[in-house]
Parts: C-alpha cells; structure tokens; sequence
C-alpha cells in the first residue's frame, strides 16, 4: 500500500480525499488485508502498482464499500499485473454505489477491476469507461473493464459500461466462473461500444460454469472479432444456464 495499508480487526473510513501517482507492488494507493474500509467520494488518479490493484488491492476476506468514487488511469505495469483499478482476492466483499472507472488498464486481466478466489462483488449504478487490458505483454488479456473468476457473488444494477476493450474475451466483463450454485445477474445496464479485437463477447463472456441472467438491459454497436458480439456464453456443465428477459439488442456486430 503505496498510500495506506490498513490489516487485522481495523474498520477505517476515507471521505472526500485524493490519492495520487502512489506506487506499490500490490495496491497502490490502499491496501486492505482482512480489514474493512468505508470509501466517500475518494479520488483515485495514475496510481501505479505492480501486480495488482491500482487503486485498491483487497485480501483475505476484507470488506469494501465505496460510494460515489472515481478512479482515472490507474494501472499494473508487469506482464503478470490483473486489476488496473481494484484487485480483489481470497472472500473479500466490495460493493459499490455510483462510482466511476475510467481509462483504467491492466497487462492481464480486468482493466479496472479482478476479483477472484470466492470474491463478491456487487456493483449498483456503476460507470466504466474506456478501460482496458493492454497487450503489449502479449499475455492472456481478458475482461477490459472486469475480469471475475471463481465467485461466490457477481450483481449489477444500472451500471453503464461504454468503450472498454479487451483483446480476447469479454469486451466489458469476462466472467470465468462462478461458484458452485451462484449465478451471475446483471440487470437494468447499458453495454455500449465495448469491443474484443481478437476473440469473443464484445460486451460479456461467461466461460468455465458462469451461470449468467440478464434482465431489461441494453447491448448497443459492441464488437468482437469472433462470436458474440454482445454475448458470449460458453458453457460447460449441464446446469449452467443462460436467461435474458426484457433486453435490446441493436447494431452489435461480429467483423
């Protein structure tokens, strides 16, 4: 934690505040490590770590809340770096209401955000813009604005996700399972112009048992090199499911 690092039994809150240009190897403005942290209207901008979490990097079962935040050009700035913005590992919770991500990135995986390890996430009237995994490292770049992987809990509720790219699979969201009986939910959301230059999903891949339900949400003008330009689902198990009510599909396209 280049800017604060908060562990053990610690319950912080952080309001009005900037964090910037910090550096670490993980987490470079906040690390968090089985504590839990409250975030108001924090400003997150070019803040650089290493491997993973940008911005934030949460471990071991911590909990995260943000409310109202930005975060702006963070980054992980090695070949193995997952989580541009926030990187979340081993049970930790983090739930959002109304902040913003933009023009993060990551070598690997999650341009502004990774979660993995029976992570939960839930996300409610959430912007992401313009973030991406880069592929100069030319490793397994997926997930340009999330990447989520064995999850026990992955929500969105009017969130918006616009311009992000990922260069393989899932443009805006890559969900590379869930746990076992969880599904994924996305409902009332705009995926826009979300693009994969390689592969599939411009706007959401669900791949390795994701369960995945959609609901009056609205996919327009994504793009992906293969199948599914605004949805990809690839499923492996008989019990993996695919439900999609009261949504649009407009002008999406597979070059």
């Amino acid at each position: 934690g280049g800017g604060m690092s908060v562990s053990g039994n610690s319950y912080v809150e952080v309001a009005d505040s900037l964090f910037e240009n910090n550096t670490a190897d993980y987490g470079a403005a906040i690390f968090v490590d089985g504590a839990s942290i409250d975030l108001s209207a924090v400003e997150f901008n070019t803040n650089d770590s290493v491997y993973g979490g940008g911005g934030i990097r949460g471990e071991y079962s911590a909990e995260i809340a943000l409310d109202s935040c930005t975060f702006t050009a963070n980054g992980t700035s090695v070949s193995s770096g997952k989580g541009g913005a926030i990187s979340l590992y081993d049970e930790v919770v983090l739930t959002d209401n109304g902040s913003t991500f933009t023009d993060n990135f990551s070598a690997t995986y999650g341009g502004a955000i990774v979660a993995e390890s029976s992570s939960e996430l839930t996300l409610n009237a959430s912007i992401f813009d313009g973030n991406y995994v880069d592929r100069t490292f030319l490793s397994p770049i997926s997930g340009g604005a999330i990447f989520g992987d064995d999850m026990e809990t992955f929500d969105i509720d009017s969130a918006e996700f616009t311009n992000n790219v990922a260069y393989l699979y899932g443009g805006a969201i890559h969900c590379n399972g869930m746990n076992t009986g969880q599904t994924m939910t996305v409902s009332n959301t705009l995926f826009s112009n979300n693009e994969t230059e390689s592969k599939r999903g411009g706007a959401i891949e669900a791949t390795s048992g994701t369960s995945l339900t959609i609901s009056n949400s609205v996919f327009d003008q994504n793009t992906s090199a293969e199948a599914g330009a605004a949805v990809s689902f690839y499923g492996v198990y008989l019990d993996q499911d695919l439900i999609i009510t009261d949504s649009t599909f407009t002008d999406n396209v597979t070059t």
